[in-house]
């Protein structure tokens, strides 16, 4: 039997958080060993991550065809040809590109055509001294790469590269069709953020958007592309986002919250979205940011939160999140809600209860399995305890400490990602 005695204090901030929307998040993979930078899906099932190890900082990829249930760890090194992976890119399942550079030095570009299996070199310029920085196909054929103020462009599957000398630096490319795609990069002379356009394949951009209130670092900005008119950016190091919904010829900003900053995000629509936050934070919004809720955290110890989350990808309705500690998490939109996928079996029992403070409670579940989530909330609806639990079927006994709760009836949550048990808690004086 094994007991948890010293559950973490209650985080005020978590009153925001919706319970139906985060029981939908579960870990697929978790070893308290990797690090994952970068995360990408290619469809529903198709997930791709590269990822470092802490000894020596070897690079490595992996792979699942099953939505997280089973991962493939794949080596692109060898013992003469060292591979650090910053991009990656998979238009489809079969075709993917990860981009970076060989030996700490020099900028490569890998392509594999078996999803990952094999992978060939591709590197647009061999000798250049920098890694390929931002990286995009289309589709297997269609790709942009840049490197430096050099904008790398093929029509062939990186057989053959067309080198454009841009007048910016480029931190982010995403293009909607083989014609218009935007770039995020900034302008080292003002030292002011960029939105670049190009209507022609990346021959030519033009300016759509300039903020100098921004100080450009050349780090943290992404672009998401919902549809033809609707693309999302973010501000570097801040809280903002900048979005059009007219193809660029006007842009409106979004501020996020005042509390943290993004490393990362994704709309699936105009309206709705997902915000990697620092610290560890996932939050999400259905009203194009006029509210955010949090969908999770992690745990927080003595020097701060015990996982960071660095990447999010979405495809299909399906989303993962990667980031320390060899965490990588799945969200299906397309559930109908935890409830209505319950299994009659089992159940939750709180005890005692009443409970009187200052005191504590047991808590004892039968019949779940794997990572699960307990939420304790008040009368009002509203989150006064979170928790995340590891192999929850090997913990016989749950030790709660209520004495921070006020008196009142309770709801105790206990879910993974298909199945729920709740039941009532009262505290009393």
């Amino acid at each position: 039997m094994k007991k948890l005695n010293n559950f973490f204090s209650i985080i005020a901030g978590l009153i925001l958080a919706s319970p139906p929307v985060a029981a939908q998040w579960s870990a697929v993979r978790f070893d308290n060993y990797n690090t994952f930078t970068k995360i990408e899906s290619a469809s529903a099932n198709d997930v791709f991550a590269i990822g470092t190890e802490p000894m020596g900082a070897e690079n490595f990829f992996l792979r699942s065809v099953d939505g997280g249930t089973n991962w493939d760890s794949i080596a692109l090194n060898t013992m003469t040809d060292q591979f650090q992976m910053t991009e990656i890119s998979f238009p489809d399942a079969t075709n993917g590109f990860i981009g970076g550079r060989k030996n700490n030095v020099y900028q490569n570009l890998q392509k594999t055509t078996d999803n990952g299996t094999t992978w060939t070199d591709i590197t647009p310029d061999p000798s250049i001294t920098e890694p390929i920085y931002s990286l995009f196909f289309l589709n297997s054929q269609e790709g942009w790469a840049t490197c430096g103020r050099s904008l790398y462009i093929t029509n062939n599957g990186g057989a053959a590269w067309s080198t454009i000398n841009l007048s910016f630096i480029p931190q982010d490319i995403r293009f909607i069709d083989s014609q218009t795609g935007f770039i995020a990069g900034g302008d080292t002379t003002t030292w002011s953020a960029l939105i670049m356009k190009t209507t022609d394949g990346g021959l030519t951009w033009n300016t759509v958007h300039t903020n100098s209130d921004a100080l450009f670092l050349n780090y943290n900005t992404n672009i998401n592309v919902v549809d033809a008119n609707t693309v999302f950016v973010n501000q570097e190091w801040t809280n903002k986002l900048y979005f059009t919904t007219d193809a660029g010829s006007t842009w409106d900003s979004i501020i996020c919250d005042s509390a943290f900053q993004i490393t990362d995000f994704h709309f699936e629509t105009a309206d709705s979205g997902h915000v990697l936050a620092d610290y560890g934070k996932l939050f999400y919004t259905n009203d194009r940011g006029a509210t955010w809720n949090l969908a999770y955290t992690t745990e927080w110890g003595l020097y701060g939160p015990s996982v960071f989350l660095y990447s999010l990808n979405f495809n299909d309705g399906v989303g993962y999140v990667s980031g320390t500690s060899g965490l990588i998490k799945r969200f299906d939109m397309n559930l109908s809600g935890i409830t209505s996928q319950l299994e009659e079996r089992g159940g939750l029992s709180v005890y005692p209860s009443p409970c009187y403070r200052p005191g504590g409670v047991t808590i004892q579940s039968i019949g779940m399995k794997g990572e699960c989530s307990l939420w304790i909330m008040n009368a009002l609806g509203e989150v006064v305890y979170f928790e995340n639990i590891q192999n929850i079927e090997t913990q016989e006994q749950l030790r709660l400490n209520i004495s921070s709760l006020a008196t009142g009836t309770y709801t105790v949550v206990l879910h993974n990602e298909s199945h729920k048990q709740t039941t009532k808690l009262i505290v009393a004086e």
